[in-house]
């Protein structure tokens, strides 16, 4: 049996390689993890339809306002909000190739989605979509980590 012969060179050359590798694969699935999440927690805001409230809509209530003031963000919470309507999805983009390694935020800054993840909007979204969908990506989560290694 012949053995491929190393010099200390190519075999730190290897190495590198396999590390710089491993590493796009975790930035990778960082990257679509958080996007995942952040999506479906965007895409599940309640919107409109107050007359299917359990409660009168609450103060400051716009139709389309709570799913458009989603703000995905890294190191730092964004505090700003918006007057717009447009699901906030693309904003996540902002946020790509920056999320490994890195604390990341999802915020939300109008004066009801408190109300709103309470289930004030309960025939939409029952009480607790955000903790819900948190919760669930534990599992997706782990599933991911376990494919990097293949």
């Amino acid at each position: 049996m012949a053995f491929k012969k190393y010099s200390s060179e190519s075999f730190g050359k290897r190495v590198k390689e396999i590390a710089e590798r491993t590493g796009q694969k975790v930035e990778g699935a960082a990257d679509q993890s958080v996007r995942d999440l952040f999506t479906e927690i965007i895409e599940e805001t309640p919107v409109g339809r107050p007359e299917t409230w359990k409660y009168p809509p609450p103060r400051g209530y716009e139709p389309g306002n709570a799913r458009a003031n989603w703000n995905p963000s890294v190191n730092a919470p964004d505090t700003s909000v918006t007057d717009s309507k447009e699901s906030a999805t693309y904003k996540i983009k902002n946020i790509e190739g920056r999320v490994a390694g890195n604390v990341v935020y999802l915020t939300n800054n109008v004066p009801y989605i408190y109300e709103l993840e309470k289930g004030w909007s309960y025939l939409q979204q029952p009480n607790g979509w955000v903790e819900r969908t948190i919760r669930s990506f534990d599992a997706k989560l782990t599933k991911t980590v376990r494919n990097l290694r293949k």
